[in-house]
């Protein structure tokens, strides 16, 4: 009987990440529990935009990149990944494109604004 009532609350739960997602406040929700944040990561995961500006967005997107092949361990909820923004990183290869390709297979839209070595 309890196992039923969590997938009860797992349909309950989903829908108030999203509205915190459109809200802009999910990323406080994931210390509610192990369970909002198992399901709140995989929403954050579905949607990225890195950009390469600044230093500390630099660090983020470096280390973003750091997950593709031969670059280190790939997160769990990299599977959920279909956005992907990558902004103002003027050394985006090609080879790091392919990387991304192959590491994140279920991406249906990639965006490299402002990456000048894209080809």
């Amino acid at each position: 009987m309890t196992h039923l009532t969590i997938f009860y609350l797992l349909e309950l739960l989903e829908p108030i990440l999203h509205f915190l997602l459109i809200d802009k406040s999910l990323y406080p929700a994931l210390f509610v529990s192990r369970l909002w944040y198992r399901c709140g990561a995989t929403i954050l995961w579905r949607r990225i935009e890195l950009k390469g500006g600044e230093a500390e967005n630099r660090t983020r997107l470096e280390r973003f990149l750091k997950i593709v092949p031969g670059g280190g361990r790939k997160p769990v909820y990299s599977s959920k990944l279909t956005h992907l923004k990558i902004t103002r990183y003027p050394s985006l290869s090609n080879k790091k494109i392919k990387g991304i390709v192959h590491t994140f297979q279920n991406i249906i839209h990639l965006d490299f604004e402002e990456s000048t070595d894209c080809i």
